[in-house]
């Protein structure tokens, strides 16, 4: 039965990253960190067999598939506005320490309500997963058989993941924040007649 695999990586590092701010939806672009973070994951990735690539249109991501590209050979790319960061509403530009300070009750909340969390003013968590599963199962359909790399962000990344291995074992996934850690990762997708289930999650890029 035919198949399209997809290959999830997170934009590379930001100004507002390295602040510990919160971007959601804000157009932040890549610090020189980032861009190089995108050099070397192009070169890492054109060992691997990729037939596109679909990213974010929010400009970290789609600097960051432009540039990878570039070590790929030019291929086909476009953009899905499905696949953006979680709107985080009024808390978008705030430090995370700042949050801490002034919103913590509503924090402590919003982090108790799973896939109902919504930042003040922005969307839940739950949407975030199906726009981008929706958009993952719109891609598949169109092109079937291929090897996509999908550039998008921590939010969709992590909604994926959980979503999959919920359904697969019962409990959330472990996908660390780069951010925390220092190491970013690819996860690796099958997409089957609708139906999404994850390869591998995790692999160091």
């Amino acid at each position: 039965m035919t198949h399209t695999e997809f290959g999830l990586i997170r934009h590379g590092l930001t100004p507002w990253n390295i602040e510990k701010r919160i971007q959601g939806q804000t157009n932040i672009s890549l610090s020189d960190t980032g861009i190089a973070q995108a050099t070397d994951w192009g070169s890492a990735l054109a060992a691997q067999d990729w037939s596109r690539i679909l990213c974010s249109d929010l400009n970290r991501a789609m600097q960051t598939a432009t540039i990878i590209n570039e070590r790929l050979g030019s291929l086909p790319m476009s953009t899905d506005n499905r696949l953006r960061e979680q709107h985080w509403g009024k808390w978008e530009g705030y430090k995370l320490v700042q949050l801490g300070e002034t919103e913590q009750e509503e924090m402590e909340r919003q982090k108790a309500a799973g896939w109902g969390f919504t930042p003040a003013g922005g969307e839940s968590r739950l949407n975030v997963l199906h726009r981008t599963l929706n958009a993952l199962r719109d891609c598949a359909e169109r092109h079937p058989g291929e090897r996509i790399l999908v550039v998008t962000h921590l939010g969709c990344m992590k909604a994926v993941a959980d979503h999959l291995t919920e359904l697969r074992t019962g409990q959330p996934a472990q996908v660390k924040d780069p951010e925390l850690t220092g190491s970013y990762h690819i996860h690796h997708i099958r997409c089957v007649q609708g139906d999404l289930s994850d390869i591998v999650l995790n692999v160091p890029l």
